[in-house]
C-alpha cells in the first residue's frame, strides 16, 4: 500500500490487490526462464511484444514458435508476430475450451455455434447458419491501442421458424446474434490453431507454467518486501537467476546420480550454458 508506483490490479480469486504484473518467457523443453517483464498494466492483453523482445534479445534467436494465452488474442500481438516473421500460435477462448474439455455444457451457448471460415458463417447446433452482416469498432481507451472489430452474424427467418427457439433464446429476443470479435489476422490464426500439427505444438505450452508456480510457493514472490517497480524487477530478476541457476543444475546432472556441490558447477558453467536471462541491473 505504501509503493506509489503499485497499481489496483484484480486478482485471479477475483479480489483486488494492490501489485504489478509480471510477464515471463519460459523455454519449452528446458522451462528455462528466457525473460522477466514487470509491468503496471492491469491486464495482460498488450503485453505479449515487450516480454517477446525481451525473450528474443536474450537467447539472440528468434525461436521456431511462439505461444500465448488466449487473453493475448488481439490485433498487437498478431501484427508483432507477423511483422517479426515469428509462428506464433493463440487459441480462440473456445479453441481453449476444447483443450482442455470446458466447453460450456448448454447445447445452444456459443461455444457449440460451429465457425466455418470459407463461407464465413456460424453453423448453430439445429444445423441453421448464421450469416454476416454488420460489423463496427469500438475505440479503446488508450489511444496508442488499436480499435476493437465486433462481427455480428444472424440469421432471422431461420431463427423464427426453428423448433429449438425456448432453449436458444429469451422471450424478449426474436432471434440469435452471434457477436465475434476479431479482423482477417485474428480469423487466420482461428484456422492456424484448427490444424492438428498447431494443435500438437501448443499443447506443450502448459509445461511452462512451472517456473511461477516455483516462484510463487518456494521463492513468494507475492510477498515480496521491497518497494518500487525498479527494485521490485531487480528482485525478480535475482529469483529468475537463482531459478535458472538450479535449473541448469538439474538439467546437467541425474537426481539419480551422486549430487557435485552446486557452487562447482556454478562456477564451472559454460558458454554453451548461457543463461537466458538480461542481468544488466548486474
Amino acid at each position: 500500500m505504501n509503493d506509489k508506483q503499485a497499481r489496483k490490479m484484480k486478482g485471479k480469486k477475483g479480489n483486488f490487490l494492490i501489485a504489478y504484473n509480471i510477464q515471463s518467457a519460459v523455454d519449452y523443453d528446458t522451462k528455462l526462464i528466457c525473460a522477466i517483464n514487470v509491468t503496471q498494466s492491469p491486464t495482460d492483453h498488450y503485453q505479449l511484444p515487450a516480454i517477446a523482445d525481451k525473450a528474443i534479445k536474450n537467447i539472440k534467436k528468434i525461436p521456431e514458435h511462439m505461444s500465448a494465452d488466449t487473453i493475448y488474442l488481439n490485433p498487437t500481438s498478431l501484427s508483432y508476430f507477423k511483422n517479426k516473421n515469428i509462428d506464433g500460435l493463440i487459441p480462440t477462448r473456445k479453441q481453449s475450451k476444447e483443450i482442455i474439455g470446458k466447453l460450456n455444457k448448454n447445447p445452444f451457448h456459443k461455444d457449440h455455434f460451429e465457425y466455418i471460415g470459407e463461407k464465413d458463417v456460424f453453423k448453430c447446433p439445429a444445423g441453421h447458419y448464421l450469416t454476416f452482416y454488420n460489423q463496427y469498432t469500438i475505440p479503446d481507451k488508450d489511444p496508442e491501442k488499436p480499435a476493437k472489430i465486433k462481427r455480428l452474424y444472424n440469421n432471422y427467418t431461420a431463427c423464427k421458424n426453428c423448433k429449438y427457439q425456448k432453449d436458444c433464446i429469451s422471450q424478449k429476443q426474436t432471434h440469435r446474434t452471434i457477436t465475434e470479435n476479431g479482423n482477417r489476422l485474428q480469423i487466420e490464426m482461428y484456422f492456424k490453431m484448427e490444424k492438428e500439427e498447431y494443435q500438437e505444438e501448443y499443447s506443450k505450452r502448459p509445461c511452462v507454467e512451472g517456473p511461477f508456480g516455483t516462484f510463487k510457493e518456494f521463492y513468494h514472490i507475492e510477498q515480496e518486501v521491497v518497494i518500487g517497480k525498479t527494485k521490485t524487477e531487480e528482485r525478480i530478476y535475482l529469483d529468475a537467476l537463482a531459478y535458472n541457476i538450479k535449473r541448469l543444475y538439474n538439467l546437467k546432472y541425474n537426481k539419480n546420480n551422486q549430487k557435485e556441490d552446486i557452487m562447482n558447477f556454478c562456477e564451472n558453467i559454460s558458454v554453451k550454458h548461457q543463461l537466458t536471462l538480461d542481468v544488466n541491473i548486474f
